[in-house]
């Protein structure tokens, strides 16, 4: 397709063309390095979670709201504290593979590159 044209009408349209040109499983090209990179993410949070009720929970089993908001910020923290340096390193990897010129790096190049602190600066 050309640049500024539009692929699909409409989400049937989408599908009817991926299972023509794809097959039926070309619905679910690529669905494994989603779910590689979801699943670890979604257990570090619910692990937090868990962690976090036990520990506030009291023993009557009561659990008020202004605990229940920080067992969730705290799964959350926890959730983007250990992803985001691999989703830094996961956007590099995807630019680097989008650019025709230079060298190509793998993650390893990409951690030295940035170092610890650079896997957590924003912008």
């Amino acid at each position: 397709s050309l640049a500024g044209e539009i692929m699909y009408r409409n989400s049937f349209h989408c599908f009817a063309k991926v299972v023509r040109g794809e097959g039926f499983f070309g619905l679910y090209r690529g669905l494994l390095p989603q779910l590689m990179g979801v699943s670890p993410e979604k257990a570090i949070k619910l692990a937090a979670n868990f962690t976090m009720r036990d520990l506030l929970t009291s023993k009557d089993g009561n659990l008020p709201l202004w605990k229940e908001c920080i067992v969730g910020g705290s799964g959350g923290a926890c959730q983007v504290i250990f992803t985001n340096p691999l989703e830094i390193v996961k956007i590099r990897l995807q630019v680097a593979g989008e650019m025709t010129e230079g060298t190509r790096t793998g993650a390893v190049g990409v951690i030295r590159e940035l170092g610890f602190s650079g896997l957590y600066k924003h912008g």
